[in-house]
């Protein structure tokens, strides 16, 4: 298979929007060593309800905005881009201060609902505010990866890393503000976000304001809400019920190994996904661009197999260094978590048709059913075995949206996924994580020089059984020297 054009322009975004977005979501995993040595174990897990609240108020806040101005700008409507993007931006931010107001009127309720000691509602009330200001300092991130500002947009990202690093490290170990260093510094870096975004706005795309421009884009994004909102409850719906049926310590120990197991999602689906969706609207569903979907999947399916390998295999090693031997206890339950988000990102390939064709209703009715099925499966199987009840929840309900999605998509746009080698590809990636766990268990070889031989042997093995061509591998090194040489020539 050989690489095509715009397969290049997919992947050449792909590695320079995974260095913003790396640095962007790897902060969770940096402050890792900060919160487990100096926050007690109770207070990680309280930080992990947070980041649960906090991820839900943004999709919410969100509003599904963002795919909806990707799919009308630049269309043959009468709408300018410049009003599109003021009315979704100044209409959203309206209808989130009436909600922000209406939130924090219930700050206490919520507190009592996430079980969150009452001396922390403070903090509530701060993720709350940081809430809003995330969303709007988004916008303007919508915007670049609309016109294609890979560049801008890791920049920004890579920026706002360090400057929550800094003061997180400041708060917390100088200043021993312990939980609300963390929250503080996000506060503020967020907030000068949410005032550079302002400026941004008004000052590039000040234009007259729609409201029935903003109710088109509301009415096309509003089953976007419910798709984006698929992943807070996915990923945080099990820390309540862990926390119902065990205890804050269980949740603090889940929570960690969570953050590793979602690495797959932080260096590989989110790159992807930022490249991915505003192309997938650009090139339509004409013939040749259902080549490109195929493609698109394929290569994902090479490249996040091998990730896969690699947080399978050296999970211990990563909590070991990043965390405490109280955490260890959290690696068994690394391989399932991963493996849920890798069939998280084939969803944003499947779900191509139904964007397309502008029949995303589907894609709210797979979100509600997986939901429900996760909120049973969650208070079900967490009751019955604990933690391993939470991860293996998390990969069937994934399983579960993905599969749904692609039966809706293919009734509506029949795309030939070359699901056949995808399998292939994933029946050697189960083999070799089986047969890795055996043999480092078993072998008295060291066991650094054993993990390299069985990662160097997958790669081998998918070259001789065909699944990776010689013009792939000369493509693929041709397109990453590519990338380096943009982006330095952009310094």
């Amino acid at each position: 298979m050989g690489i095509r054009s715009k397969t290049k322009s997919f992947i050449k975004n792909f590695l320079i929007y995974g260095i913003g977005n790396i640095a962007n979501k790897i902060i969770t995993v940096i402050l890792i060593p900060v919160a487990t040595k100096y926050l007690t174990i109770i207070e990680v897990g309280i930080l992990a309800l947070l980041e649960m609240l906090e991820l839900f108020l943004t999709t919410i806040l969100s509003q599904g905005i963002g795919a909806a101005i990707w799919r009308f700008m630049g269309s043959n409507s009468d709408d300018k881009d410049s009003t599109i993007l003021f009315s979704a931006f100044i209409g959203r931010m309206v209808v989130n201060i009436l909600v922000i107001f209406i939130l924090l009127m219930f700050s206490e309720v919520i507190t009592n609902v996430l079980n969150i000691p009452f001396d922390y509602l403070n903090i509530v009330i701060l993720i709350i505010l940081n809430s809003l200001m995330v969303v709007s300092s988004n916008f303007v991130l919508s915007i670049w990866r609309y016109y294609d500002r890979s560049i801008l947009y890791s920049i920004y990202s890579t920026s706002r890393f360090f400057l929550i690093i800094t003061l997180s490290l400041y708060f917390v170990i100088v200043l021993d503000l312990q939980l609300f260093g963390l929250v503080y510094a996000k506060i503020i870096v967020n907030a000068m976000g949410f005032i550079h975004s302002l400026i941004y706005v008004i000052g590039k795309y000040r234009s007259k304001i729609s409201l029935s421009l903003y109710y088109k884009l509301q009415k096309y994004g509003i089953y976007f809400i419910l798709l984006a909102l698929v992943t807070p409850v996915l990923n945080t719906m099990n820390r309540l019920f862990i926390n119902h049926y065990l205890t804050l310590n269980d949740v603090a120990i889940f929570s960690i190994a969570f953050k590793f197991g979602m690495l797959i999602n932080i260096l590989i689906v989110t790159p992807m996904q930022l490249a991915w969706l505003p192309m997938m609207y650009k090139i339509g569903d004409g013939v040749n661009s259902k080549k490109y979907y195929r493609d698109f999947a394929y290569y994902y399916s090479i490249i996040s197999s091998f990730v896969f390998l690699i947080i399978t295999i050296f999970r211990e090693e990563m909590l070991l260094v990043f965390t405490t031997n109280d955490y260890l206890s959290g690696a068994k339950y690394i391989p399932i978590i991963a493996a849920a988000y890798l069939v998280n990102g084939y969803r944003h390939f499947f779900m191509s048709g139904l964007a397309i064709k502008d029949r995303t209703s589907f894609l709210g009715y797979a979100s509600i059913i997986t939901i429900l099925i996760n909120i049973i499966l969650n208070n079900w199987f967490v009751n019955l075995y604990g933690i391993w009840g939470a991860a293996l929840t998390t990969f069937l309900s994934y399983l579960a949206l993905t599969s749904m999605i692609l039966i809706f998509s293919q009734k509506i746009v029949k795309i030939e996924w070359g699901l056949l080698n995808i399998s292939k590809i994933m029946l050697y990636m189960l083999v070799f994580t089986l047969g890795s766990e055996i043999l480092i268990n078993t072998t008295d070889l060291s066991s650094w020089l054993l993990r390299c031989i069985i990662l160097i042997s997958y790669i081998l093995t998918l070259i001789l059984t065909g699944l990776i061509s010689r013009n792939e591998i000369i493509g693929i090194n041709n397109l990453i020297k590519g990338a380096i040489k943009f982006v330095q020539s952009k310094k």
